[in-house]
């Protein structure tokens, strides 16, 4: 899968993007890096 920051990825076509993700077997998820907890530690 691919995690990026949210907020600061360019996505031009998330229909495209989506697509070519689900084609792959992949997930793309924005993480909140404002977020405090076990997963941002």
């Amino acid at each position: 899968g691919i995690a990026v920051e949210a907020g600061r990825a360019l996505v031009l076509d998330r229909d495209a993007m989506l697509k070519a993700a689900d084609q792959a077997g992949i997930f793309v998820c924005g993480i909140d890096t404002s977020l405090h907890g076990d997963m941002m530690e």
